[in-house]
């Protein structure tokens, strides 16, 4: 329940400056299972792409973090299982394993750019 209420939240306020003119990116741990409710909440055009390093490197990033993150092995595995099958939506994927920031963030750049991961137009 919980859960559902920040995505909730954070779709209204995605929604809310994108139709303000911004580009927008949800930043977080937004699951196909959370992505009829974004569908619903934003009536704006809406990308879907995972960033899905290998479960080692997902360990070693969460480790590094400074802050109070998630840095809990069982609950990153657990995680990272859950979005090792993506089904219909494999084609948003990108292995972000070897990648620093920049070269992830053209990944994203230039398949948003494909309109393969187009999940609403309007």
């Amino acid at each position: 329940m919980r859960n559902q209420v920040v995505v909730d939240a954070l779709a209204a306020a995605a929604c809310a400056y994108a139709r303000g003119g911004y580009f927008v990116v949800l930043d977080g741990i937004i699951g196909s299972w959370f992505l009829e409710r974004v569908r619903i909440a934003m009536d704006v055009p809406l990308h879907y792409v995972v960033l899905r390093p290998d479960i080692r490197t997902a360990l070693a990033r969460a480790q590094q973090r400074v802050s109070d993150s998630l840095k809990d092995a069982g609950p990153i595995r657990n995680l990272h299982e859950q979005f090792a099958d993506l089904s219909d939506l494999e084609a948003p994927a990108i292995d972000t394993t070897a990648q620093s920031v920049a070269v992830t963030l053209k990944a994203v750049r230039e398949t948003i750019a494909t309109g393969k991961v187009r999940i609403r137009d309007k």
